[in-house]
């Protein structure tokens, strides 16, 4: 009989009790497993206890694989256990040894590796805490993490020529191109497979601490941390290296590519999730930063990101909550913009913002209906090197006064230079600076202007001097006296008729 024994653990090395754990054949269906009589039945899949363990008996020799569960999640699968005798031979075996321990050097690095058939737990304390460590056991290689002072089993490699068993309980020493180490693949480097540990300890102002690594040798992530002043840290590190034998002009060549697909999901899909949590007091976290650069070549392009939204042409409709880009803010008021630009070095851009794709009917610059804000535009912070509004010189790029029914007002600048003043179906009005009365407007009358000093105090003045006030009252016409002067008299009634023609008398 065969024992199937192993403790749950998360990546961290954490025990996991009520964990779910399937044990399958080499035929890939549910294998029988016993109890320890070797009689009664066992259920499968197996469940964790309180310390982690799930245990139990087969009768058959062989490889098994085992999947394991919590959370609601499938979260490692250990592949090709071999229980009992290894139907891989001897000379299989030997042909294969010096193959294995290069590939367990490479996932190493600097790691320290043991030729031994002893248990990885009775070498741990040989191993520096979080150094990794390969044990040679039979026809297995076993990859070991000394997690403080305890044995964590990280990989396991069978060591037939073609490394056709394989299987890693980490995520993060299955890297993307495992699969040319599964079956009966002859290609691929374990660069292909899995990411190295990189530089433990970071240099200020000069070389990145990375632990786990897949990186390109012409230009080695690490020295990326001269980008900035202090220490650079970073988990998993990706450095890729394109040249005139990759891709083709139009085309990207990429460091990373994810595709997400919605076939049928209730929920949102999504490609990329980032998750930049503040933790302590005081700290500072990005949900992203992206940097293009240059190195002092010329004629090079920089974008610093594309969002590239393609509904299909042949869609047959698309949903009212579309959004090219949407930033919310959560739970509380944040101080502090919701788009920046800025400088650093001397750097400027030639626009602010250019926008383009607008259909017709749309406005380049909106505010929600639901929203409320102090302004639209506010200028009364900076400098501006012309003007702070500037504006083109036709009624279609000046400003337009919304009015009722259509009857809007329009200021703007025609072609000859002239500022008009588009008036609606009512006056221009100049208002008191309490706007609790009127002091001028200009109404069109049956097309004709009409202008109103609307106060009863209304005065024109030129110069300070006053030179119109508000009408008087009505002259009276000479008449009597002994002596009468017709001329003069005309004269008089000319002038009174001229003055009330004008207005200035009743």
């Amino acid at each position: 009989m065969n024992t199937f024994d192993d403790v749950v653990r998360d990546l961290d090395g954490v025990i996991v009790a009520g964990a779910t754990v399937y044990v399958y054949d080499s035929a890939g269906g549910l294998a029988a497993l016993l109890e320890s009589d070797g009689v009664t039945s066992k259920p499968n899949p197996l469940t964790s206890d309180d310390k982690g363990q799930v245990k139990a008996w087969l009768a058959a020799d062989g490889f098994y694989t085992a999947e394991y569960f919590w959370g609601a999640r499938k979260r490692y699968v250990r592949a090709n256990i071999l229980l009992g005798s290894s139907p891989i031979t001897q000379a299989e075996d030997a042909a294969a040894s010096a193959e294995v321990f290069a590939l367990a050097i490479q996932l190493l690095g600097a790691g320290i590796i043991y030729n031994t058939s002893a248990d990885g737990v009775a070498l741990v304390t040989g191993v520096a805490p979080g150094e990794y460590f390969v044990t040679w056991q039979s026809s297995r290689v076993r990859l070991y993490l000394n997690n403080a002072g305890s044995a964590l089993e990280k990989a396991e490699f069978a060591t037939d020529a073609l490394l056709s068993l394989f299987y890693s309980k980490s995520a993060d020493l299955a890297g993307v191109g495992g699969a040319a180490l599964v079956g009966a693949a002859t290609g691929g480097t374990v660069e292909d497979a899995v990411q190295k540990k990189g530089r433990a300890t970071a240099i200020a102002g000069s070389k990145m601490a990375i632990r786990w690594l897949r990186d390109s040798a012409a230009f080695p992530l690490e020295d990326e941390a001269s980008i900035w002043a202090g220490k650079v840290a970073t988990d998993h590190g990706i450095s890729a290296t394109f040249t005139s034998a990759d891709g083709q002009a139009g085309s990207p060549s990429n460091g990373l590519f994810v595709m997400a697909n919605n076939n049928s999901c209730a929920g949102d899909v999504v490609a990329g999730m980032f998750d930049a949590v503040a933790r302590a007091n005081s700290t500072a976290v990005f949900g992203a930063n992206i940097i293009a650069r240059g190195t002092g070549k010329t004629g090079c392009k920089f974008v610093g990101a594309e969002i590239d939204v393609e509904p299909s042409a042949s869609d047959s409709s698309i949903s009212a909550n579309s959004i090219g880009l949407a930033i919310n803010i959560f739970n509380k008021a944040l101080p502090g913009p919701a788009i920046q630009t800025g400088s650093v070095g001397g750097g400027t851009f030639d626009d602010g913002i250019v926008l383009g794709g607008l259909a017709t009917t749309a406005t380049g610059l909106a505010i929600q209906a639901s929203a409320s804000a102090d302004s639209l535009l506010n200028t009364t912070v900076g400098t501006f090197t012309t003007v702070a509004l500037l504006l083109g010189n036709d009624q279609k790029r000046g400003i337009r006064l919304s009015g009722t029914a259509s009857a809007h007002a329009f200021i703007y600048n025609d072609t000859s230079n002239n500022v008009r003043n588009v008036l609606g179906s009512g006056s221009w009005i100049w208002r008191n600076n309490t706007n609790t009365a009127s002091l001028v407007s200009i109404a069109d009358s049956a097309g004709q202007a009409v202008l109103n000093l609307e106060t009863s105090a209304g005065e024109y003045r030129v110069n300070g001097t006053k030179v119109v006030g508000a009408r008087g009252s009505a002259i009276t016409a000479p008449t009597g006296g002994a002596t009468i002067d017709a001329e003069a008299r005309t004269a008089i009634g000319t002038i009174i008729s001229r003055l009330q023609a004008h207005g200035l008398t009743a």
